[in-house]
């Protein structure tokens, strides 16, 4: 089995008890939180999430590429990402005192939910995230996945243990749980990870950062290359989150939790597409390997990632109805319409990700970047109209609409902009079956040996 195989398929095994620790530690929140709460953390997420991509300016995709093509030494790699910590710290700074000091950006905060814990929380989980963007960035480039899988597996674990404990509390009433404490159980878990990740790269690849570094040569190819993507990636955000600050603003906490509920169990789809993507991306940009071999690539995993949303995605309709008010309570039932409908859009989402990856390693970002703008402008238009009117259910078309907007032109782009050969990309055959038992029973055969 070559190393893209065995990278994929030890991934497709971590993310069976990603999944299930994600569900678990998922319903310990949602039943701890109820709808509000669930409403509060997910305006919270959504704002760090954005503070990381815009001041962290999508530095992982970067390193990604660029230590898997070795264009940039990798000493100068991270004199790159430490001056981009030191900007992001900087700059959170800066907002904190602003904030302290008096001046409103009630934006990045619920409503009463502006206290100095909260800010804390929020520049903490900043800087959290965007050191471990980087570390996680490092490790794929050296295509580390196998760490970083298990790493990611005993983090899912270490959360269904803390908030299950916290649930347990919470339904014996032991003591009151409030929203507070969960945000630091939150804060706790988040230390916890980065220690771990710190210590994953300075055991496996610490190196001295290099400061010095030539603007033609290092610092200029490097954001030429992530700017573009990082407008996409920017856009693509706000194409997934613009809706949650529509339904924050014309709707309650309660509405959005509902929804947000929804978004989390139609977007489990992803936890098949992202590693495929993620583990395609060093591989396809990889000079080494040839544009057959790509092309090769690209369609056995794109077959795979269909096939098995496909199915997860029909799991998911037929059991929702039963399922959703059973595991997260009778108050959530609401989210099930929502959830169905969105199914849809997270489908095609989901089956244009190896697409996308395709185009980024051919170094052809601009397509994803028309393809994502062209899908925020219906999410901008459509969630502006139908979301006043239809809350969340109008959210939801607004999101599939969007979604399908965006697949159809990264499938046209990569088919007739890149002249991908017209062939099955979609249906995995028995043929295809057969081949992928052949290389696992190989492979098996000679670790055995």
């Amino acid at each position: 089995m070559s190393s893209l195989n065995k990278n994929i398929f030890y991934t497709f095994l971590t993310q069976f008890p990603n999944l299930f620790f994600g569900i678990l530690s998922g319903i310990f929140i949602t039943r701890i939180l109820g709808s509000e709460g669930k409403g509060v953390l997910t305006i919270f997420q959504t704002n760090i999430d954005f503070l990381v991509l815009v001041l962290g300016i999508s530095v992982n995709s970067g390193l990604v590429y660029f230590i898997a093509s070795k264009k940039i030494s990798y000493n100068r790699l991270l004199g790159i990402s430490c001056y981009l910590i030191l900007l992001g710290t900087f700059i959170i700074s800066i907002i904190t005192v602003m904030i302290m000091a008096g001046f409103e950006m009630n934006f990045l905060f619920p409503d009463d939910y502006n206290s100095t814990f909260f800010l804390f929380y929020l520049s903490t989980t900043f800087l959290i995230n965007l050191t471990k963007i980087i570390i996680i960035g490092i490790l794929q480039g050296f295509k580390n996945f196998q760490i970083i899988n298990w790493l990611t597996i005993a983090l899912g674990g270490l959360n269904t243990v803390i908030f299950g404990l916290l649930f347990y509390i919470f339904h014996i009433q032991l003591f009151d749980i409030d929203i507070k404490m969960m945000f630091e159980s939150f804060l706790l878990i988040n230390f916890i990870s980065l220690i771990a990740y710190i210590f994953l790269y300075a055991k496996h690849h610490y190196c001295t950062p290099s400061f010095k570094l030539n603007y033609h040569l290092e610092v200029k190819p490097f954001f030429k290359y992530i700017g573009i993507g990082h407008i996409s990636q920017l856009i693509n955000f706000l194409n997934y989150r613009f809706d949650i600050w529509i339904i924050t603003y014309y709707c309650s906490m309660e509405l959005l939790g509902l929804y947000s509920l929804a978004v989390n169990i139609a977007q489990f789809m992803w936890m098949i597409s992202n590693p495929i993507a993620t583990v395609l991306m060093p591989y396809l940009s990889d000079p080494k390997n040839d544009n057959d071999k790509k092309i090769t690539m690209l369609k056995i995993y794109s077959k795979i990632n269909t096939s098995l949303v496909l199915i997860l995605s029909i799991m998911i309709f037929l059991l929702s109805d039963f399922l959703v008010p059973l595991l997260y309570g009778i108050e959530f039932t609401s989210a099930v319409l929502p959830l169905k409908i969105l199914l849809i859009g997270i489908f095609f989402s989901s089956i244009y990700k190896p697409f996308s990856t395709y185009i980024a390693g051919k170094n052809q970002l601009k397509y994803n970047l028309i393809a994502t703008s062209g899908g925020l402008f219906f999410t901008i238009v459509l969630g502006l109209s139908l979301i006043p009117k239809w809350n969340i259910i109008g959210a939801s078309i607004a999101t599939n609409i969007s979604y399908i907007v965006t697949a159809t032109f990264v499938f046209y782009a990569a088919m007739y902009k890149l002249k991908l050969p017209i062939s099955n990309y979609f249906i995995l055959t028995l043929s295809d079956i057969r081949q992928l038992y052949k290389k696992i029973t190989i492979y098996e055969k000679r670790k055995r040996d």
